[in-house]
């Protein structure tokens, strides 16, 4: 199980939003070979939604990734990529 980083450029500000992203069996040993943190990546898979009440009774909606594939991706045009995934 791992996070990733999905940034979304638009005119006047980045909308940045981590996601759990979880990669299982040869397709994780593979990612675990291959990525690196900080690299642009294309992932492929099932995305679930869930909202959650936390105990101070605020709702959370939560979203990840079950992983299929992956490949990575060269830059492009992304003009800026936050220092908290560098």
């Amino acid at each position: 199980m791992g996070s990733l980083l999905w940034v979304t450029p638009g005119p006047d500000e980045q909308l940045v939003k981590w996601i759990r992203c979880s990669i299982y069996g040869e397709l994780a040993e593979k990612a675990m070979a291959a990525l690196h943190k900080g690299e642009l990546v294309k992932v492929s898979g099932t995305v679930t939604f869930r909202t959650w009440i936390r105990q101070d009774g605020t709702s959370v909606d939560d979203v990840e990734l079950r992983a299929s594939g992956f490949d990575k991706e060269e830059p492009s045009g992304l003009t800026e990529i936050p220092k908290a995934a560098a």
